[in-house]
């Protein structure tokens, strides 16, 4: 059996209801209502019920009024029918505008809920970051209090050491003390033979202070001829690559010439001066190949130097220690045990 579609009685029943309730009956609330229904065919009911009101809203003069009246009567109700017309389409038009501002309101609304979506967002990733930082800095305190506990923990047993030492230094003071009145009257005695053993040991320190001098001179000697040499050795390398570059400049110059010569009087012969030009592209290569060493050469007599510029800088630095060492024999003074310290 097919089924009935929406009629405009249903539409108007349902209208009827929506205004008995004080709502404004639109196309959606009609098909809600109804349950079924499309919105076209719901639309032109409503389009037919809501003249059908606006022809009811005019009716029509009562037969009984006096025929000399009709003309001012009817004057008169089209006057307001127009007037009511007019209430009407501002009613609408400021209905339209409400509905239009709560268009935009509703805009505006869902952005600013998307602002605070994404706010919310925002905020709740930063919370994250916060929270991470802020057990890293908990982490952190809780690792500097563990350090600061181990740190008390070593300062008291520093200070445990310390007062143990300084127990200790008082009982080493006060044997000293009596260690120097035993002493004292042997000391006279071991001056004596540790002046002389003092003066005999200076006479070796002077000749041992000699021969170290002779040694670092030397040595600073040899480091100066090392390092001239090496500088004498990377010239002549410098002028042999020099020359060499020169000579096979003008050799190639030469040939060039003579091969340009050849190609222009014996144009005939051109198979013999491609020959001769392979040779000559050959001995260019040994040429080449000849630079090439020389290069390689004159590399090696740098590094030859950088080796002798470090030998030198090791001589300067073992004839520095040299003279401290001298320097330290000079004011160093030797001291031997007292004979009865171990009484």
């Amino acid at each position: 059996m097919a089924r009935t579609g929406i009629t405009f009685d249903d539409v108007a029943r349902s209208a009827n209801e929506l205004l008995s309730r004080g709502e404004n009956p639109t196309i959606q609330r009609i098909r809600e209502q109804l349950g079924s229904g499309s919105n076209t065919t719901i639309a032109n009911h409503l389009r037919r019920w809501q003249q059908a009101r606006r022809e009811a809203s005019v009716p029509a003069l009562p037969p009984t009024v006096p025929e000399g009246l009709m003309p001012a009567l009817e004057t008169f109700w089209q006057s307001a029918t127009r007037e009511a017309h007019a209430l009407f389409e501002l009613e609408r038009e400021a209905f339209r505008s409400e509905l239009e501002t709560a268009r935009l309101a509703q805009e505006d609304a869902q952005y600013s809920l998307q602002r605070l979506e994404q706010a919310h967002s925002e905020l709740t990733q930063q919370l994250a970051e916060l929270t991470d930082k802020l057990t890293e800095q908990t982490q952190a305190l809780e690792q500097e209090r563990h350090t600061r506990l181990n740190l008390e923990t070593e300062l008291r047993t520093a200070a445990e050491r310390h007062n143990s030492l300084e127990a200790s230094l008082n009982a080493a003071r006060v044997a000293a003390e009596a260690l120097e009145v035993r002493h004292r009257d042997e000391l006279a005695t071991w001056q004596a033979q540790q002046e002389q053993r003092m003066l005999d040991e200076r006479q070796h320190h002077a000749a041992e202070i000699e021969r170290l001098l002779q040694l670092v001179e030397y040595t600073r000697d040899q480091a100066q001829q090392a390092q001239q040499q090496a500088h004498e050795e990377l010239d002549q390398t410098r002028q042999r690559w020099t020359q060499v570059a020169q000579e096979r400049e003008q050799r190639v110059t030469e040939q060039l010439q003579a091969l340009e010569a050849t190609c222009q009087h014996e144009r005939d012969a051109r198979r013999n001066s491609e020959q001769q030009y392979a040779e000559l592209r050959g001995r260019m290569a040994q040429q080449a190949e000849l630079l090439l060493r020389l290069e390689q050469t004159a590399a090696e007599a740098h590094q030859r130097e950088l080796a002798l510029s470090r030998d030198n800088e090791r001589l300067q630095q073992q004839l520095v220690q040299s003279e401290e060492t001298m320097e330290q024999l000079r004011q160093s003074q030797p001291v031997t045990p007292c004979p009865n310290a171990t009484r």
